[in-house]
C-alpha cells in the first residue's frame, strides 16, 4: 500500500482536524490508556468475576481453574523477547492490532467452550496470549520513544489505564448474574474489539518520523545543518548488554517479577473470597474496583531513578 507522505517526504499522521495542533505523543498515550483500560476490565481485574461460574459449569476445582491463569503469566514472561524483537522490526501497531484481535476472538470462543480443557486452550492460546502482545511491552515503548523530559509523567497517564478499567468490573459481573458467563464473552470480545482496534490504530513508531523530538520538539531540517541536539549523560544509557550485567537492573526485574506475582494472585482470588463470605458477585466486583481504582494515584515512575537502564532494555 502506498505511503502518504508531505512534500518534504515526512509521512503524515492521521487527521485529527485543530485537534492536530496537539503533540501527538498525547495521542499516543490516550491510546495506549484505552488500550489499557479495557484489558484491565475485562483480563486483569475482570478475570474474577468469571472464576466462579466457570468453576461451577465444568465441576472444576479452584486449583484446578487457577492453573490456567499461572499458565497464562509464564506465558507472558517466556514470550516477552519475542514481543520484543516484533516490535523493533514491525513498530509497535501491528503487534497491538495482532494482539488485540487474537483476545477479542479469544472470548467469543470462550463462549463455545465445552469444559474445562478447552478453556485452558482457548484462554492461554488466545485471551492471554493477545494480552501479552497487545499490551505486555508496547506502553513502554510508546513512553520511551515518544517522551524523554516528561517521561515520568507519560509513564503515570498511559498506566493511569489501568486503574480506571477496574472500575468496569462491576458492570461485568452484572452481565454475567443476568446473561450468563458466556454472553458475557460475547459481549466483552465485541467490546474489546470496538475500543482497542481503533486505539491501536494510531499507534506510531517514533516521533523522528515525522519531524518531531521527543515530547513535541522541532527537528532541524538536514539541510540547514544545524549542530544536532545535545543529549545529556544521562540520556545516553546503557546498551543492552551492559544493563544486564548492572546489579541494579536486577533488581529493578525482580521488583517488578514479585509485584506482578502478587497482584496476580490477589485480583484472580479476591471476588471468589468475598462471595464465600457471603457477598454477591456484583458487591465483590465492586470492592475490587474500588481497590483497583485508588492505583491511579500511584506513579510509575522508575525512569526517575534509573533512565539510563530502563531505555537500554526497553527502547527499541
Amino acid at each position: 500500500m502506498r505511503r502518504l507522505t508531505t512534500r518534504r517526504g515526512i509521512p503524515k499522521l492521521p487527521a485529527l482536524g485543530a485537534l492536530g495542533r496537539v503533540y501527538y505523543g498525547w495521542w499516543m498515550l490516550l491510546g495506549g490508556a484505552l488500550g489499557l483500560m479495557t484489558v484491565s476490565a475485562v483480563y486483569y481485574f475482570g478475570a474474577g468475576a468469571f472464576f466462579l461460574p466457570i468453576a461451577n459449569e465444568f465441576g472444576a476445582s479452584r486449583a484446578a481453574l487457577s492453573g490456567a491463569f499461572s499458565l497464562a503469566r509464564v506465558e507472558t514472561s517466556v514470550t516477552g523477547p519475542f514481543q520484543g524483537m516484533l516490535i523493533d522490526r514491525f513498530g509497535p501497531r501491528p503487534v497491538m492490532l495482532f494482539g488485540f484481535a487474537g483476545m477479542g476472538a479469544g472470548f467469543f470462543l470462550l463462549s463455545r467452550a465445552s469444559s474445562l480443557l478447552w478453556f485452558y486452550v482457548i484462554f492461554i492460546g488466545l485471551v492471554a496470549l493477545g494480552d501479552a502482545f497487545g499490551l505486555s511491552t508496547t506502553p513502554m515503548v510508546i513512553v520511551n520513544n515518544w517522551f524523554r523530559r516528561r517521561k515520568g509523567l507519560a509513564s503515570g497517564l498511559i498506566y493511569a489505564g489501568t486503574s480506571v478499567g477496574s472500575a468496569f468490573v462491576p458492570l461485568i459481573a452484572i452481565g454475567i448474574t443476568t446473561f450468563g458467563w458466556r454472553t458475557a464473552c460475547v459481549l466483552i470480545g465485541f467490546a474489546s474489539l470496538a475500543i482497542c482496534i481503533p486505539a491501536s490504530a494510531i499507534i506510531r513508531r517514533r516521533p523522528e518520523d515525522y519531524g518531531w523530538l521527543p515530547d513535541g520538539d522541532k527537528a532541524p531540517p538536514a539541510s540547514q545543518g544545524v549542530a544536532p541536539v545535545a543529549v545529556s549523560a544521562a540520556d545516553e544509557g546503557f546498551t543492552f548488554r551492559e544493563a544486564i550485567h548492572t546489579s541494579t537492573f536486577w533488581l529493578i526485574a525482580f521488583a517488578f517479577v514479585s509485584r506482578q506475582l502478587m497482584f496476580t494472585v490477589v485480583t484472580v482470588h479476591f471476588i471468589p473470597n468475598l462471595v464465600d463470605r457471603g457477598y454477591t458477585l456484583a458487591q465483590a466486583a465492586f470492592y475490587l474496583s474500588v481497590a483497583g481504582f485508588v492505583g491511579i494515584a500511584e506513579q510509575d515512575e522508575p525512569h526517575r531513578r534509573y533512565p539510563r537502564i530502563i531505555r537500554a532494555t526497553m527502547s527499541p
